[in-house]
C-alpha cells in the first residue's frame, strides 16, 4: 500500500512541475493543425537557421511579415527581441509584402545568419553605419503570425543556439 501511495505521490508531482516548453520535434505536425513545422531544435554558430512552413489543409494559410522574422533571445529572465535589418542601411529598398499566401502543400521558410544587425550613425558619407553583432549562444524563439479561417494565430518555437565543439 505505502509503495502503490509513494507511486501516486511521485507521478502527481512530475505532472504538476511547469517545465520551460522546448520543442523537441525537428518536424512538428499536430494533428489539427493546417501546417506542418520543419526547423532544427539546435544550430551551431555558423550555421543558417531555417524555419519551413507547409499548408498542408485545402484553405489558403495567409502568412503575416513573411520577410521579416521576429526572433528573441532569453537574457536575463526575460524575452528581448533581436534586432535583424531588412534592407542594408542608407539603402532605397522596397517594403517587405505585408502578407503571403500559401496554397495547399507550399512552403515557405525563414533563414536567419544568427547575427544582429542594425543600423547606427551616420557616416560621413551620410549613410548610416551597418552593425553587425556575432551570434551568442543561448536560447531562442520564432514567432510567426498567420491567418487560417479569419482567425489570426501566431506560431512560437524555440531553439538553441550553441558553438561548434570541433
Amino acid at each position: 500500500m505505502i509503495n502503490r501511495l509513494s507511486l501516486f505521490l511521485v507521478v502527481m508531482t512530475l505532472i504538476s512541475c511547469k517545465t520551460q516548453e522546448i520543442t523537441t520535434s525537428v518536424n512538428n505536425k499536430n494533428s489539427d493543425s493546417p501546417f506542418t513545422i520543419n526547423f532544427k531544435q539546435e544550430i551551431v554558430i555558423g550555421d543558417t537557421y531555417i524555419f519551413n512552413i507547409t499548408n498542408n489543409s485545402d484553405d489558403t494559410l495567409i502568412i503575416l511579415s513573411p520577410s521579416v522574422a521576429r526572433i528573441e533571445k532569453f537574457e536575463n529572465n526575460e524575452w528581448r527581441r533581436v534586432k535583424i535589418l531588412y534592407c542594408p542601411c542608407g539603402a532605397n529598398c522596397i517594403a517587405p509584402p505585408k502578407e503571403k499566401n500559401l496554397l495547399k502543400g507550399q512552403s515557405h521558410k525563414y533563414r536567419w545568419n544568427l547575427k544582429e544587425s542594425w543600423c547606427g550613425e551616420k557616416q560621413e558619407n551620410g549613410i548610416p553605419e551597418t552593425i553587425v553583432k556575432d551570434p551568442l549562444e543561448g536560447i531562442y524563439r520564432i514567432y510567426v503570425d498567420y491567418i487560417f479561417k479569419g482567425k489570426r494565430e501566431k506560431i512560437v518555437r524555440q531553439f538553441e543556439v550553441k558553438k561548434n565543439n570541433n
